[in-house]
């Protein structure tokens, strides 16, 4: 185990050149390339690119001085230990540019506003927590070995994708954090092995594109599922939830589908539309009803235009005065609540 320094501005981090790497900070440079052992140090004042080449590989990462970009050729870099993006630190980060961290024991991702490339955490046993919001620019993190936490701060995440389907022991700590998905996924169609934890976490999915939220069946009591984009989002398995919201309702119209057959059983149910701004729910295949389950209370929504839609579990689904019963739904009651009901959400 050693330390490496980046000396002489702007290069190539290779598999082989030693041009840029010192044993210590501000030395000569000469020494070996980094291995999975050594720590990596970006320490020296001024504005320079490190562009990366190759299956690269470090220990801790670190850059503490300068102003850095960090481009790529065919490159991935492997963290065995955490990562500190040091305030300011970082111009930029190519999308390209992944990471994979591996380690087997707890470790931290700090970057500090600074957007990172595409993101596996594969370590057995390993446990992962942010000390900033994290932010992947315009690609996936994957959670396929060991536990990713936002922490008990509750920072923020941000991706195009997030996906963990697979069998393997993992744990996502949500918090009570927000996670923007920007894109088509969030893939844990996998639950096996799968553990849940936090409360009052928000997974928003923003595309406005198509987009799904493959749960794997799991409990996902610990958040709010948010519509907020204007492409349809589709819910696939019986999965639990805190909460189903919709906050696209003041931009636009928008959609919900849920798999034929399946069940969402939630605490509260506020997806609504607005006037002008119709929340469509149907189910995947026509005239085969999706439920909605919520235990008790009174469910009060509006400018919603529904087909096979079964609502149930005790409370009472009122859709509103101004939503359409297209056909095929039950449970629903299609007026506004009397004056007085009490333990019911308005989305207007």
């Amino acid at each position: 185990m050693a330390d490496r320094y980046w000396v002489g501005g702007t290069g190539s981090w290779t598999t082989i050149s030693t041009t840029n790497w010192s044993l210590f900070s501000g030395g000569a440079s000469g020494a070996s390339v980094p291995t999975a052992t050594d720590s990596v140090f970006f320490d020296q004042a001024g504005t320079y690119t490190v562009t990366a080449t190759g299956a690269l590989a470090c220990l801790d990462f670190t850059v503490s001085l300068g102003v850095v970009t960090f481009s790529e050729i065919s490159s991935t870099i492997t963290i065995s230990g955490s990562l500190l993006l040091a305030s300011g630190t970082v111009s930029s980060w190519t999308a390209n540019l992944g990471i994979i961290f591996n380690a087997t024991t707890s470790k931290t991702i700090t970057t500090n506003n600074v957007a990172i490339g595409a993101t596996t955490f594969n370590g057995v046993g390993g446990s992962w927590t942010l000390g900033s919001a994290f932010s992947v620019n315009n690609g996936a993190i994957d959670l396929t070995n060991g536990t990713f936490s936002t922490s008990a701060s509750n920072f923020s995440v941000t991706c195009a994708l997030f996906r963990s389907s697979n069998s393997n022991t993992r744990t996502i700590n949500l918090n009570a954090s927000t996670f923007t998905i920007t894109g088509s996924q969030w893939n844990f169609f996998t639950s096996t092995n799968l553990t849940v934890s936090g409360s009052g976490a928000t997974v928003t999915m923003t595309s406005s594109s198509t987009k799904t939220f493959s749960g794997g069946s799991a409990n996902w009591g610990a958040i709010t599922l948010n519509q907020g984009g204007a492409g349809r989002l589709t819910i696939t398995g019986s999965n639990t939830f805190a909460n189903i919201s919709n906050s696209y309702n003041a931009t636009g119209a928008t959609s919900l589908r849920f798999t034929s057959g399946t069940t969402q059983t939630v605490s509260n149910f506020t997806a609504a539309g607005t006037s002008g701004k119709i929340l469509t729910i149907d189910s995947s295949t026509p005239a085969t009803a999706a439920t909605l389950s919520q235990a008790s209370g009174t469910v009060s929504v509006d400018y919603m235009s529904l087909q096979d839609s079964t609502a149930t579990g005790g409370a009472t689904w009122y859709a509103g005065a101004n939503s359409t019963n297209v056909s095929g739904n039950t449970g629903w009651v299609f007026t506004a609540p009397p004056s007085g009901s009490s333990n019911f959400f308005l989305l207007m």
